[in-house]
């Protein structure tokens, strides 16, 4: 009996041997998930993987200066190999540079194993890429920016180009045998700029400050008549700066004068040169000297005046009215007549004669030197 209750008390022994083994481990596991780490050491954690992002930020800041050196590297060398001539393949560049991440604007490229430099200037600028790229994580570089360089780049954003097959003589043709679409913000021809574009200085017109029933006319300029002219000219001399005024006193008087001798219409286009080349900057106010002006719109026309000889009979005077006109070869000393003669005046034949035509505007004296000749009073 005694032996029976031995073994049966020590086969009951691993059971409880086994239960009491069990409840230990379940209270380390339970101190194992309970266990955080220090505040200090937490800190430390998030301090190394700031640091390690700023590492990282760092070397993709050097891959891209160094990408950007070699990229700059390789347009030296497409330049040189323009300058002389040769073609560029793909093999003289370097195979081993990788670009960065396209940016969300980048266009897309022409794949080819033979390319010329033509096409590659239709391409994004690669410099301009990596300096792009650079921006992006705010690297600071002092070059130009990408949209300052390349003219592909239009308010900011980059146009995209487009491309079509390229035959094998686009490098002999030039550049519209290579196919690419000409671009929008191509120079334009002057041919189709406008008078008005070139005016670098706008002036008062006289038939702009009409008063009374002629405020709404709408006369133009080229309608003007002597006197209306005068009364618009009168109006701007009020508005106008000190040194203007004095100019355009001594203009305005001195078409009065030329007013006498010639017809109205070139009159008043001596006139209106005389404004349009001040307004476009080829002359100042400063400058009062118009005997260009008057040779060139002038002298082409007919010189009309009177002068009066006196009377044969002293008990009736006759006043006899006569047309007289210069030779503009002998003011101009190229006349080839030793006197008077004939010659177009206008669109006219006339008979002229050999008289400074300068003394004759001015005073109505007949002076037989030319114009150009020291002995006249009025040459300067």
């Amino acid at each position: 009996m005694d032996y029976l209750a031995l073994n049966s008390g020590d086969s009951s022994e691993p059971e409880n041997t086994t239960s009491l083994n069990a409840e230990p481990e379940a209270s380390t596991t339970e101190t194992t998930t309970e266990v955080t780490p220090p505040h200090d050491i937490q800190l430390e954690i998030a301090q190394l993987q700031a640091e390690k992002a700023l590492l990282e930020e760092g070397r993709r800041q050097r891959e891209f200066i160094t990408l950007r050196d070699t990229l700059k590297q390789q347009c030296a060398t497409l330049r040189a190999s323009e300058a002389a001539g040769t073609p560029i393949t793909t093999n003289t560049l370097n195979n081993n540079t990788q670009l960065p991440p396209p940016p969300e604007t980048q266009t897309t490229t022409q794949k080819s194993n033979n390319i010329t430099v033509r096409e590659l200037r239709t391409l994004a600028n690669l410099s301009s890429q990596a300096d792009d790229q650079l921006a992006r994580y705010g690297l600071d570089y002092t070059e130009s920016t990408a949209e300052q360089r390349n003219p592909q780049y239009n308010n900011g954003k980059e146009q995209t180009v487009k491309q079509f097959p390229v035959g094998p003589s686009s490098e002999r043709i030039g550049l519209l045998a290579t196919g690419i679409a000409p671009s929008t913000t191509n120079i334009s021809s002057g041919r189709d700029i406008r008078v008005k574009d070139s005016v670098v200085r706008q002036l008062h017109w006289p038939h702009t400050r009409l008063n009374y029933t002629f405020y709404n006319s709408g006369i133009p300029y080229n309608k003007l008549e002597p006197a209306i002219l005068v009364a618009g000219e009168l109006a701007v001399l009020l508005i106008v700066p000190e040194e203007e005024r004095i100019a355009r006193n001594k203009l305005l008087q001195r078409l009065m004068y030329f007013s006498q001798d010639y017809t109205w219409p070139a009159t008043r286009a001596f006139h209106e040169t005389v404004l349009s080349e001040i307004e476009r900057g080829t002359r100042e106010w400063s400058n009062d000297d118009y005997r260009d002006i008057e040779s060139a719109v002038l002298y082409r026309n007919p010189i009309i005046t009177t002068y009066y000889n006196k009377p044969t009979n002293n008990s009736q005077a006759t006043r006899q009215q006569t047309r007289r006109f210069f030779c503009l070869d002998y003011n101009r000393t190229r006349c080839t007549h030793a006197g008077e003669h004939n010659a177009m005046v206008g669109s006219t034949m006339q008979t002229v004669e050999h008289f400074c035509s300068t003394c004759w505007r001015r005073g109505r004296n007949v002076n037989e030197h030319p114009e150009s000749s020291t002995e006249c009073p009025h040459h300067k």
